[in-house]
C-alpha cells in the first residue's frame, strides 16, 4: 500500500472526527494554473465563490466545522503556481 493509499485510507476510517467533511485532491502538473487544488477542493465542496481567494474559502468553511482536506503530489506542482508559505500562513494562522 502506497503513501496516498494509506492517507486516504486512514482519513476514511477516521471521518467520524470531522463532521464538516473529509476531501481531497491530487495535484498534478497536466491542470491549469487557475485549476489548482485548492480550487478543486472549494469546487468539491460547492463553496461560495463570493470569497477572496479559495485558501479564504476553505479556512472558512473549515472554522466552522472539524474538516480534513488532504491535497496529495503537491511536490508535483512548479512552484509558481504553488506558494506552500502563503497557504501554511493562511491555513495556521487563520486569515
Amino acid at each position: 500500500m502506497g503513501k496516498s493509499r494509506l492517507a486516504l485510507e486512514a482519513a476514511h476510517r477516521n471521518a467520524w472526527r470531522f463532521p464538516g467533511s473529509v476531501t481531497s485532491v491530487q495535484a498534478s502538473q497536466e491542470q491549469a494554473p487557475a485549476n489548482t487544488p485548492l480550487a478543486r477542493l472549494a469546487d468539491t465542496l460547492d463553496l461560495a465563490k463570493d470569497e477572496e481567494t479559495p485558501a479564504h474559502a476553505l479556512l472558512f468553511y473549515a472554522q466552522n466545522q472539524p474538516t480534513l482536506f488532504i491535497l496529495d503530489n503537491l511536490e508535483s506542482l512548479p512552484q509558481t503556481d504553488w506558494n506552500y508559505p502563503v497557504l501554511v500562513d493562511t491555513f495556521r494562522l487563520g486569515r
